[in-house]
């Protein structure tokens, strides 16, 4: 698996280890004349830097050289060398070795795989840049191909950036206010959402929104809410309250404006076909649609790779290719409502009983 600083050209600053490897590079290296000299000794092309700038500034500029130029390494090793005794420089330069994209991992829990996924890995990759207008993104696809799956991906990602992860779905949300008490509940903040009186739902819904807005705005809380369970069962019956889809469709027109951008990522998962709500505006929200036959022989062999990683087996290759087209060779007689668990349970199976040869 690529390095998220070392492998590639652009500076993951939406990573937490990212952030404070800046913050503890501006504070130990804290004038123009330190920095330059740092560049220099790390073999950097300082051409396209304009050092007539703020040590802040002018590190968000040199570290975006570094990476374009694949000296994020080198700039790492020097720095750690001249700091030794410098325990958070120590910890910050340890933390981006170490680092992994929580994208690209296909374990995003203990044990849990999120095979393939790509497309959800990309508008992910929109989804969480700071400056991106995308904040909502609606999960559609087949039945049992994979679309709750994904919520684990979008949790480990949150995580990753010292983001407040809450999932609702219908075995513990049933209504409106039991939704709206479980985020008041899960961001630490007293539940102070006005009461329905004769306002419509819309109007309720929305009063609602803004006064979420209004206990969070001196906070610093930043939340990614994932809500599953928004779409019909097998029999065309809505598996939640409908009311709960209603009040996060207002929810979501929200984020379309800074207040709620800040704040709030919304993962809305078995979203039904179909048209968005009319007042949703573009350019804010995207779409990923899952299939049962997403999975292919390199993404079960990619499973493998990482689990043997993780295992800190070596020499297992041709075990790798041959499990991989076995575990696919099974799939493929599964009907494709059991095939996805199908192959998650059979790569866990065989990873479990890996030995070194």
């Amino acid at each position: 698996m690529a390095h998220p600083f070392f492998d590639e050209i652009t500076f993951p600053f939406h990573l937490r280890e990212a952030q404070e490897l800046e913050a503890v590079l501006i504070l130990v290296y804290d004038n123009r004349d330190a920095i330059t000299h740092l560049c220099d000794m790390c073999g950097l092309n300082r051409s396209e830097l304009n050092i007539e700038q703020a040590p802040a500034p002018l590190w968000r500029e040199a570290l975006k050289l570094f990476a374009r130029q694949a000296r994020v390494k080198s700039l790492c090793e020097r720095v750690g060398r001249s700091f030794q005794g410098t325990p958070r420089v120590v910890k910050a330069i340890q933390a981006v070795f170490d680092a992994e994209d929580p994208r690209k991992q296909v374990y995003a829990a203990d044990r849990m795989l999120v095979l393939n996924r790509k497309s959800l890995r990309e508008k992910l990759s929109e989804f969480e840049v700071s400056d991106s207008p995308i904040r909502v993104l609606l999960v559609r696809g087949e039945a049992k191909s994979g679309k709750s799956h994904g919520r684990y991906l979008f949790f480990r990602i949150a995580t990753s950036l010292g983001a407040q992860p809450i999932y609702l779905h219908r075995a513990r949300v049933s209504t409106v206010p039991v939704a709206v008490d479980t985020i008041f509940a899960a961001l630490g903040l007293p539940n102070t959402a006005p009461p329905q009186g004769d306002s419509t739902k819309v109007a309720w819904y929305q009063a609602i929104c803004r006064e979420i807005l209004r206990q969070t705005a001196h906070s610093g809380i930043r939340a990614w809410i994932a809500v599953d369970d928004l779409g019909l069962d097998a029999n065309g019956q809505p598996l939640l309250d409908p009311d709960i889809k209603l009040f996060f469709d207002e929810f979501a027109a929200f984020m379309n404006t800074p207040q709620f951008q800040s704040r709030f990522w919304l993962l809305l998962i078995h979203y039904p076909d179909g048209e968005v709500p009319t007042h949703w505006e573009e350019g804010f929200w995207l779409e990923d649609r899952t299939s049962t036959g997403d999975l292919t022989l390199d993404d079960v062999a990619e499973a493998l790779r990482e689990g043997i990683k993780r295992q800190g087996l070596v020499g297992l290759e041709d075990q790798i290719k041959a499990d991989a087209e076995q575990v696919i060779r099974t799939a493929d007689t599964l009907a494709p409502s059991a095939r996805l668990k199908g192959i998650n349970t059979d790569v866990k199976n065989r990873l479990t009983n890996l030995t070194t040869p």
